[in-house]
């Protein structure tokens, strides 16, 4: 595995911009499977995070209504699970480097939430390792925070990006770390390189204007999210990001 460079603040916070963590995760893409990027297809993303990253993947119930999607445990850590048989919380021991998904996104056939799911934890765990060693030696500086010391507890807000007050603003690290985490799983799932093949295709372009022209990023995106199995509002605003949709057409006078 390849080791991703980038800034740190004083706490340890990466100092990076969406668009170096698109740029790195080609990179790493590059270095476990070049074909991904110039063969659009979906990552096996247990396999990148347990063959490629050396993370380990466990499966719990993380919370009593589903609410947390996802953990990264940086170190040696007693996590927090919900009993269903005993109808409460209990701490259980989990080793550092692993990543519990939430049982109940691990199935039912959701597939593309679990699959951001686990890029999101990826992500973590390449960018903000220093960050929570940095909790961990000075716990003081963070008794009113909402991670644990040494770990990563996501909620579907954060895997997401739903929120109350509509676009989500980067005021505290747990907003910035967050983002980092989620534009890294877009990234991973849906690489820069090979969104371009898929949404400059002449067939695809032409199906998506043809059937539809109002509608036609709309139908892009759903062509886009059956080639990397992704959610159709995720390969929407991947799509955005990237401005590989189609341009508004102004009004006729």
């Amino acid at each position: 595995m390849i080791v991703l460079d980038f800034r740190l603040d004083d706490r340890n916070v990466p100092v990076i911009s969406d668009l170096e963590i698109d740029v790195g995760a080609e990179k790493l893409l590059c270095d476990y499977d070049r074909r991904l990027l110039t063969n659009p297809q979906p990552l096996d993303v247990e396999a990148f995070a347990e063959d490629y990253l050396g993370l380990h993947i466990h499966y719990d119930n993380l919370s009593h209504n589903g609410c947390i999607w996802g953990t990264m445990i940086f170190v040696n850590s007693r996590i927090p699970i919900f009993d269903q048989k005993k109808k409460r919380a209990e701490y259980i021991p989990v080793d550092a480097n692993t990543i519990i998904i939430d049982n109940s996104i691990a199935s039912g056939g959701r597939e593309e939430i679990f699959r951001s799911s686990l890029g999101h934890e990826c992500g973590h765990g390449i960018y903000h390792r220093e960050y929570f060693e940095h909790r961990l030696k000075n716990p003081d500086l963070y008794e009113d925070d909402e991670f644990g010391v040494g770990f990563a507890a996501c909620r579907k807000a954060d895997i997401m990006g739903i929120h109350r007050k509509g676009r989500r603003t980067l005021l505290t690290e747990r907003d910035f770390i967050e983002h980092h985490a989620k534009r890294f799983s877009a990234a991973l799932l849906m690489p820069k390189t090979a969104m371009r093949v898929v949404c400059h295709d002449k067939g695809f372009r032409d199906l998506a204007r043809g059937e539809a022209p109002d509608l036609s990023n709309e139908i892009l995106a759903e062509q886009v999210a059956d080639v990397f199995k992704v959610s159709s509002a995720s390969a929407l605003i991947r799509i955005q990001q990237l401005n590989l949709g189609f341009k508004s057409r102004p009004n006729s006078p």
